[in-house]
C-alpha cells in the first residue's frame, strides 16, 4: 500500500530545487513520470512526455503512486531571495503528516540557525492544514547558489498511540449478515505491515459501508469505475480513510463508483454511513476491505483491533457472518487488548 511519486522539479531564482514526495494511500497506483535533461543541462519531471527537440535525455519512471491531486497535497515550498532562501512544508491533509527533508548539492549554501554539532532534525511533523518551516539557509559568499533537495511524506503522527481497548463497530447495514472471506494474515493478500490485521467482507455491490469507528475523514476516492481479478487495477480503487481520536486511520476499500457521502474534513460519527460497497481496484469479488493503520515511522503499519457485531465483540475470523449491532449502542471498551485473529 504504498504509493510513490515525483514533485516536479523547479527552476528557482539561482536556486534549483528537485523534490519527491512519498504518498501511502489505499492502493499501489501506477504512474508514469517523465525524467528529462534541457540544453542546458537542467533536469525536469513531469507527467507529460516532453514535446520538441533539444532534450539530451529522456528517462520515463513507472512508478507506484496516487494520483498527481493527492501527491500535491504535501509540497516544500521555497521562499525568501537566493541570499536566505527557506523552505517550508505546506499540508492541505485534514491530518498531521511526518515529513523527511534531504538536502543536496548545496553550493555556497549552509543552513542557518545551528549550533556547533547541530544537525537538521531527521523528520518534521506538519499539524493538519498547516506549514512548518523545514530550514533557513544562508548564503556562503557573494557567488551563486544552487542547492536540491527531496522528500518523502506520510500521513499520521507516528507518536500516535493506538487505543487497543477499542471495539469496532462491523462496518455493515442495520439488517442482513455477512461473511468475512479473508481475515487477519489471510494468505491470499493480507500480507506485509500495511495488510496483515486487514479485513475482508463480502458484500453486494451497493450494499451500505458505515463507519466502524468515528472521526474526521481525510481521504475520499471514488471516481473509479474498473476492477478485477488482476494487480493492473490496483489503481483503481475506491476508498475512504478516517482519521480516529487516537490518531489511527480507518480505511474503507474497493467502494462503489461515484457513491461516497462523505468528503475530507467532515467528522463522521460511529455507525454513520460514509458509501456503498463494491468491486473496484484488485478485487476478486465484490466485498469491503477494512484495516485500521497507523504511522509506524513514514509507512502504514496495521494493527490488530476486535469488532462488535451481533455475535459479540472478537477479532474478526474468516468464515464467521457479521451481523448489527444498535446505532445508538454506546462505544465498547475491553479490558484487554485486541486479541491477534487467525489466518485463513
Amino acid at each position: 500500500m504504498v504509493a510513490m511519486g515525483l514533485v516536479l522539479k523547479r527552476q528557482l531564482g539561482r536556486c534549483v530545487a528537485l523534490g519527491a514526495a512519498l504518498l501511502l494511500a489505499a492502493a499501489a497506483q501506477a504512474t508514469t513520470v517523465f525524467k528529462y535533461r534541457d540544453a542546458s543541462g537542467v533536469w525536469h519531471y513531469s507527467d507529460q512526455r516532453p514535446s520538441g527537440g533539444g532534450h539530451q535525455q529522456v528517462e520515463v519512471l513507472q512508478l507506484f503512486g496516487a494520483t498527481p491531486a493527492q501527491q500535491r497535497t504535501v509540497q516544500v515550498v521555497k521562499r525568501g531571495d537566493p541570499a536566505a532562501p527557506a523552505l517550508y512544508a505546506v499540508n492541505q491533509n485534514h491530518a498531521p503528516v511526518q515529513v523527511k527533508l534531504d538536502l543536496k548539492r548545496l553550493e555556497n549554501l549552509r543552513p542557518g540557525g545551528l549550533g556547533a554539532g547541530q544537525s537538521l532534525p531527521e523528520y518534521f511533523l506538519v499539524p493538519a492544514r498547516g506549514e512548518l518551516k523545514l530550514v533557513q539557509l544562508q548564503r556562503v559568499d557573494a557567488g551563486k547558489t544552487r542547492f536540491e533537495y527531496d522528500y518523502r511524506w506520510q500521513l499520521g503522527n507516528p507518536a500516535a498511540q493506538p487505543d487497543t481497548n477499542y471495539a469496532y463497530l462491523a462496518p455493515i447495514p442495520t439488517s442482513g449478515s455477512f461473511e468475512v472471506t479473508q481475515s487477519f494474515n489471510g494468505g491470499f493478500s493480507h500480507r506485509g505491515d500495511s495488510g496483515r490485521y486487514a479485513v475482508d467482507i463480502r458484500m453486494p455491490i451497493g450494499t451500505a459501508v458505515r463507519a466502524a469507528r468515528g472521526g474526521v475523514v481525510t481521504s475520499v476516492t471514488d471516481q473509479h469505475s474498473g476492477g478485477g481479478n488482476s494487480p493492473s487495477y490496483r489503481s483503481q480503487t475506491n476508498s475512504v480513510y478516517v482519521m480516529h481520536d487516537d490518531g489511527t486511520f480507518g480505511i474503507y476499500a474497493h467502494l462503489r463508483h461515484r457513491s461516497a457521502l462523505v468528503k475530507p474534513g467532515q467528522r463522521v460519527e460511529r455507525g454513520a454511513i460514509l458509501a456503498q460497497s463494491g468491486n473496484t481496484g484488485y478485487s476478486t469479488a465484490p466485498h469491503l476491505h477494512f484495516a485500521v493503520l497507523r504511522n509506524a515511522g513514514m509507512k502504514w503499519s496495521s494493527i490488530p483491533f476486535e469488532m462488535a457485531s451481533g455475535s459479540g465483540i472478537e477479532a474478526p475470523r474468516k468464515g464467521v457472518a457479521l451481523s448489527h449491532v444498535p446505532a445508538a449502542e454506546p462505544v465498547v471498551r475491553r479490558e484487554s487488548t485486541a486479541a491477534v485473529g487467525s489466518a485463513d
